[in-house]
């Protein structure tokens, strides 16, 4: 597959040098920027997600030294997962797990001294 006059090797290393979002931007312009994204090798995919300042390792804090399967899903959860966070941040009834970290009013809290 040829992207324009350049051959596609040449695409990727071009495209190694794009930040996060500018990738995402590229994948909107049409299918074979999407399809040629979306080809870039893991180690690419590994240096954004770990990049991300906000991101840690995908299998932290149990398996911190086991790669993932695909650092490009890894990286999809994690946008995925800020994002509903964020959005829902400020109304804690918008999230139905939240209900169990409530605090309850007939618990109490004891202090040990020692």
């Amino acid at each position: 597959m040829e992207v324009g006059s350049l051959p596609v090797e040449l695409w990727r290393v071009i495209l190694a040098y794009l930040p996060l979002p500018d990738l995402g931007r590229c994948c909107q312009v049409c299918r074979a920027w999407r399809e040629l994204i979306l080809s870039l090798d893991n180690t690419r995919w590994r240096q954004l997600c770990l990049g991300c300042s906000e991101c840690r390792h995908p299998n932290w804090p149990s398996q911190p030294h086991r790669e993932p399967a695909s650092w490009r899903d890894s990286l999809k959860q994690h946008a995925l997962s800020t994002r509903t966070w964020t959005q829902n941040g400020p109304e804690l009834q918008s999230s139905a797990c939240l209900h169990f970290f409530r605090r309850r009013k007939d618990r109490r809290v004891w202090h040990d001294s020692c």
